[in-house]
């Protein structure tokens, strides 16, 4: 069974935590709280964050000093949301390690979209890539048995080190350049089965 994941929102002010709260519940999230530092880096240990909403200005540890703690264990994504709207303030954050950074006020919607871009994110990385079919320009390969490929509508069946020779000749040049692809094509075409 898969274990669960939440977005943790650490920031001083009740009003903003709970409106945040409520917010991305409404959309399906699962979310803890924190209102300081010391408190989100133990709320962290404990669980399985997909995303932690952290606010700059807070007593006892500020969120910087937060963001740097987390950095040196982990690459779950950090959106910082905070009044500090001056220009070094965000680098600042962005060097700490931040992957958003979205100032107050703000909306909800902002908000979401921000939330959604960087958790589709990280599916890229934690979603291992299916190999299947891929295309280089007018060139598919199906990578998968029986290794099927198209070129300019022809399908082909290979022997396994023909496939192979064209699955490397594919990945090295792009297939940006139809000419080429063509000539590698032509060349693999001798000692395949052209249907």
């Amino acid at each position: 069974m898969p274990q669960e994941k939440y977005i943790l929102v650490v920031d001083d002010e009740p009003n903003i935590r709970e409106f945040v709260k409520r917010s991305l519940e409404k959309h399906g999230f699962k979310v803890k709280l924190a209102n300081n530092g010391w408190d989100a880096l133990a709320e962290f240990e404990h669980t399985n964050f997909v995303l932690v909403i952290l606010d700059i200005m807070m007593p006892q540890m500020n969120g910087l000093e937060v963001c740097r703690r987390i950095r040196q264990t982990s690459i779950v994504s950090i959106i910082v949301l905070t009044a500090l709207g001056e220009e070094s303030d965000k680098i600042a954050a962005l060097n700490q390690g931040a992957d958003d950074y979205l100032t107050k006020p703000f909306s909800i919607g902002e908000l979401l979209a921000r939330v959604q871009t960087v958790l589709r994110r990280t599916s890229w990385v934690d979603t291992p890539r299916s190999v299947g079919t891929q295309r280089f320009g007018n060139i598919e390969i199906d990578f998968e048995p029986p290794r099927q490929s198209l070129v300019f509508c022809k399908s082909w069946h290979c022997t396994p080190e023909r496939y192979l020779h064209t699955r490397h000749c594919c990945g090295a040049c792009g297939a940006q350049n139809t000419v080429v692809m063509l000539n590698i094509c032509e060349s693999i075409l001798g000692d395949c089965d052209v249907k």
